[in-house]
């Protein structure tokens, strides 16, 4: 994920940013509402920590807290949308929608595991 990040902000150097349209926005919503989900199995799964559960991200398995698992959550959705600003508008529905399908995945198997949403 992050590396996709970096190459798309790095590829995005070279265009220039348009102004994100109400549909733009509309997919950023759904962007941060899923990361929001995922911070919220996150704190489950590190509330069952203790009963096998464990994380596979290896940027949040470095920070294994409260707040790291927090603090990486916030670091993901501000910089997804700077990375959706950012980015030409012909390229910004591909990032949008490969972070959306990225959530979604991680949701539907942390919910296939026995994780539920803690906040």
């Amino acid at each position: 994920m992050k590396y996709l990040i970096a190459l798309m902000a790095v590829l995005s150097m070279s265009a220039r940013a348009d102004e994100m349209s109400a549909t733009d926005i509309y997919r950023q919503a759904v962007v941060t509402v899923l990361l929001v989900a995922d911070y919220g199995q996150t704190r489950d799964q590190y509330a069952k920590r203790n009963e096998g559960y464990s994380e596979i991200n290896p940027l949040i398995r470095r920070h294994y807290s409260d707040s790291g698992i927090r603090n990486y959550f916030i670091v993901a959705a501000t910089g997804s949308a700077l990375v959706a600003k950012a980015l030409p508008a012909e390229w910004r529905p591909a990032f949008q929608y490969t972070v959306i399908a990225l959530e979604v995945a991680a949701i539907v198997k942390n919910k296939r595991v026995g994780l539920s949403f803690r906040f």
